[in-house]
């Protein structure tokens, strides 16, 4: 299935005249009006518009960054915790960017670009023995200005395992 989707050449908000500027479809951006998505293609498609605020020389605001973690314990033979994120990014020039580096408690450090601007994410990990698990999310937006968050999740210790449940 096949979705056409067109904007408008300029809207007004608040009495400000906005041209459309382009359309962000999951980790790509387009800069046609009129775009064509597959249904698997996208989960989101947003336009983009800009204007002239009221007075001169007024800047955009800086992006905005927030994050929460927690971690549901599991303790299965695959993995023992599932790692949930769940993050916002407001504000900034578009097109924004949002990476997510996590360190786990071997000391590893993952870090991945997250595919939009705000979310929710559980990530499986295998560490039976517990730790700290510390995420840093940085936003950076198309005039480099950017705004990070950070979190740390304490992960509990999975129960003893007995001897024929050792691998």
């Amino acid at each position: 299935m096949e979705v056409t989707l067109e904007a408008p050449e300029e809207v007004e908000v608040n009495g400000v005249e906005l041209k459309f500027t382009g359309w962000a479809v999951g980790p790509r951006s387009e800069t046609s009006r009129k775009i064509t998505l597959k249904a698997d293609e996208a989960t989101k498609a947003v336009a983009f518009y800009e204007g002239e605020e009221a007075g001169e020389g007024r800047k955009a605001k800086p992006p905005e960054t927030t994050l929460s973690a927690g971690a549901k314990q599991v303790c299965v033979q695959s993995f023992t915790h599932g790692l949930q994120l769940s993050w916002d990014v407001s504000d900034g020039v578009p097109p924004v960017t949002v990476k997510a580096e996590i360190a786990y408690p071997d000391k590893h450090i993952e870090n991945m670009e997250l595919k939009f601007i705000q979310g929710d994410q559980t990530f499986p990990m295998s560490y039976p023995g517990g730790g700290t698990v510390k995420v840093k999310v940085v936003a950076t937006d198309a005039d480099d200005a950017s705004s990070s968050a950070e979190a740390s999740v304490e992960l509990k210790p999975c129960p003893s395992e007995t001897p024929t449940q050792q691998r």
